[in-house]
C-alpha cells in the first residue's frame, strides 16, 4: 500500500488560511474595479486588460527591454463580459449567475469558476472584493 505523506503547515500558511475569507462572504461581496486598470479591445488579439505594475517582477538577471512597467492580461469572451459586469454595484453571486445563464454554464461550475478568476484578478490588484 502507497501512503500519502501529508505535509505540515507552515506558520505563514497557518496564517493565510485564517485570514481567509469563506466563500459565502466572497458571493456576497462587491466586486469593484481599480481606476488605473484600462480596457483595452484590440482587433487581432480581442479583449486586454492593461495596468501599471510598479513592482516590475522581471528577473534581475535579463536586461528588461523597455521601461515601460504596463502589464497586459488577454481575456477570451467569457472573462470580457465578467469584466463588463463589474460595475462597484453587483456581487460575486450575481456575476457568477449572469455569466452561467449568458454562456449556458452550470450555475455551480460557474460560481466555483468565478471565484476563481476574480481571485486572480484580486491578487494581481485588478479588482478588489469589498465583504461586509
Amino acid at each position: 500500500m502507497f501512503r500519502k505523506k501529508i505535509k505540515k503547515l507552515s506558520d505563514d500558511e497557518k496564517k493565510i488560511l485564517e485570514q481567509a475569507i469563506p466563500t459565502s462572504e466572497i458571493l456576497n461581496g462587491i466586486v469593484h474595479m481599480h481606476p488605473s486598470v484600462k480596457r483595452i479591445k484590440h482587433p487581432h488579439h480581442g479583449f486586454s486588460l492593461k495596468w501599471n505594475n510598479p513592482e516590475n517582477r522581471q528577473k534581475k538577471v535579463f536586461r528588461p527591454l523597455s521601461k515601460n512597467r504596463d502589464r497586459i492580461l488577454q481575456l477570451d469572451e467569457v472573462g470580457r463580459r465578467t469584466i463588463e459586469l463589474i460595475d462597484g454595484k453587483k456581487n460575486v453571486r450575481t456575476i457568477a449567475n449572469t455569466i452561467g445563464d449568458e454562456f449556458k454554464f452550470d450555475n455551480d461550475k460557474a460560481t466555483a469558476a468565478m471565484i476563481t478568476f476574480l481571485t486572480m484578478l484580486q491578487k494581481k490588484n485588478i479588482i478588489q472584493i469589498s465583504v461586509k
